[in-house]
């Protein structure tokens, strides 16, 4: 059996149940106790397929709820050196969003940006597209292409696509902050990277940025260099099935073990 084990550590409670999260509560957390809870809210709320290889949060992209991803934002912008971001302006710092599903990210991530270095407006945002031929009809005329191989295409490669129609809208663009989901080999973002280096080549410091990784299964990891910082996520995952109980146990960013509420350690077989 894959990823199972004897589990001998504590196995924590979540920190606070899913229904009982409000806007209030969720906007006075600082980006620790986010972590706390974000950890919790993946015991109750994910599930694994494919024999534990694959991680399904629907709160979180699928079926996006906008608090779940305000905590992760809030986990993402306490991890940032901010000391490069003060001082700028709104239209110093784009958030570069990767495909539909990095998109609820980077929205909170720009209104949770403007709102800790009190930005007059939040950052314009850029789309960047995951497409199987690297065409798209909707695509201004400036564009840069990318070829990855992301690990849900199965061994197949993708193009990342991303344009500008007015090369107005980033030219003062000096921090990029690229958004993603999920980072499984991290092959996304690592294209993503050298796209923003060709569109928005005045940007001198770039922040690989994603909601969940699972370290386990990288293998494509970013250098960081004077442009690049060190790739960060909100939340790294491990789960796995527990062979003495029977449950899946689920950690992130070293807090104990919770189990999964919707998961077994059969689920890893």
């Amino acid at each position: 059996m894959a990823n199972v084990r004897q589990e001998s550590r504590l196995v924590a409670e979540p920190m606070i149940a899913y229904e009982d999260l409000t806007s209030e509560l969720v906007a006075s957390f600082g980006a620790s106790k986010s972590e706390r809870v974000v950890v919790g809210l993946l015991a109750q709320r994910a599930r694994v397929k494919d024999h534990g290889r694959i991680l399904l949060w629907p709160d979180f992209n699928e079926n996006p709820d906008v608090l779940v991803n305000q905590l992760l934002a809030k986990i993402l912008v306490g991890k940032m050196d901010g000391e490069r971001l003060v001082g700028l302006s709104s239209d110093q710092i784009a958030v570069v969003s990767v495909e539909t599903s990095g998109s609820y990210l980077a929205t909170t991530m720009v209104l949770e940006l403007a709102k800790e270095f009190k930005l007059a407006r939040p950052p314009r945002i850029m789309r960047v597209r995951k497409m199987i031929h690297g065409i798209s009809p909707a695509a201004g005329d400036r564009r840069v292409v990318e070829k990855v191989h992301p690990i849900t295409a199965g061994g197949e490669s993708r193009f990342l696509v991303a344009s500008v129609e007015d090369a107005e809208m980033f030219a003062g663009t000096v921090v990029a902050c690229i958004v993603d989901d999920f980072a499984g080999t991290w092959s996304t973002m690592n294209g993503s990277v050298k796209l923003v280096k060709k569109m928005l080549p005045g940007a001198g410091t770039v922040y690989p940025m994603s909601g969940i990784a699972k370290p386990d299964q990288a293998s494509e990891l970013i250098t960081p260099d004077e442009v690049v910082r060190p790739a960060m996520a909100a939340v790294a995952v491990k789960f796995w099935g527990d062979v003495a109980t029977g449950e899946a146990l689920i950690t992130a960013n070293g807090f104990p073990a919770h189990r999964m509420e919707n998961a077994t350690a059969a689920d890893f077989s």
